[in-house]
C-alpha cells in the first residue's frame, strides 16, 4: 500500500540521519516520488507545517492519502518531561493544521494522515502517527 511505503520511507529517512541539515535533505528526496507534491514550510491555519505532502491526483487520482509531517527538535540537554511537553504542544499543532479550512479543501478525497518526529540532538527519539480528530 503506498500509505505505508511512504510512511516507510519517511521513517527510514529519519532514522539515519547524521545533522540537521541531512535529515531535511533527505525528507526533500521525498519530492522525487512522483506520486505526492511535497510542500515544505507551507501556511496551514496560522501556521506553519514542515512537510504537507498532498497527492498529485491529476496524474494518479486513485491515490487516498496525503500528509502533515511536523518535526520538532530538542538539545541534548532537555530532560523526559520537555520531551514530553514539546510531544503534546506537537500533537495540539499539528491537529491545528488539520482542522484548517484549506487543509480540509486540498485533501478532499484523501485520508489525512498526522505524522510527528521528535529528534534530540542527533537521535530520533519519538516517530508517530497522530489520530486526526473528525471535523
Amino acid at each position: 500500500c503506498r500509505q505505508s511505503i511512504i510512511f516507510l520511507i519517511f521513517a527510514d529517512c529519519l532514522s539515519c540521519f547524521v545533522y540537521y541539515k541531512d535529515i531535511k535533505m533527505r525528507i526533500y528526496l521525498l519530492t522525487l516520488n512522483p506520486y505526492y507534491i511535497t510542500c515544505p514550510e507551507v501556511e496551514l491555519n496560522h501556521g506553519y507545517c514542515d512537510f504537507f505532502l498532498m497527492p498529485d491526483l491529476t496524474r494518479y487520482p486513485d491515490i487516498r492519502h496525503s500528509y502533515i509531517i511536523e518535526l520538532k527538535y530538542l538539545p541534548m540537554t532537555a530532560t523526559d518531561a520537555d520531551a514530553e511537553k514539546q510531544w503534546n504542544e506537537a500533537v495540539e499543532q499539528i491537529r491545528g493544521y488539520a482542522k484548517g479550512e484549506v487543509v480540509r479543501q486540498m485533501t478532499k478525497g484523501t485520508e489525512l494522515h498526522l505524522v510527528i518526529a521528535q529528534i534530540k540532538g542527533y537521535d530520533l527519539m519519538h516517530l508517530d502517527k497522530v489520530e486526526t480528530e473528525r471535523y
